[in-house]
């Protein structure tokens, strides 16, 4: 006899929209890093650029500008 649970697991996605402004962000981001200011590996800052964008765009922020900014912001702390 199989149960019904009423609980829901949680999907976390992005649709077409949220991927493309994702993207964008992303990408602004890349371009905004001054490599003579940030001292860490290039790999290791578009880890944390990618990280920020896709934690900030699943909790629901759509803007890229906004996403641009806290990434830099989110880099810079994290260049300590």
């Amino acid at each position: 006899m199989s149960a019904a649970y009423p609980f829901k697991p949680r999907q976390r996605y992005l649709g077409p929209d949220g991927l493309r402004l994702a993207a964008e962000a992303y990408e602004a981001a890349l371009h905004a890093v001054n490599e003579d200011v940030c001292d860490l590996p290039p790999h290791r800052a578009r880890r944390l650029i990618a990280q920020f964008v896709m934690r900030q765009a699943l909790r629901g922020h759509r803007d890229p500008v906004e996403l641009r900014v806290g990434a830099m912001d989110y880099l810079r702390r994290e260049a300590g």
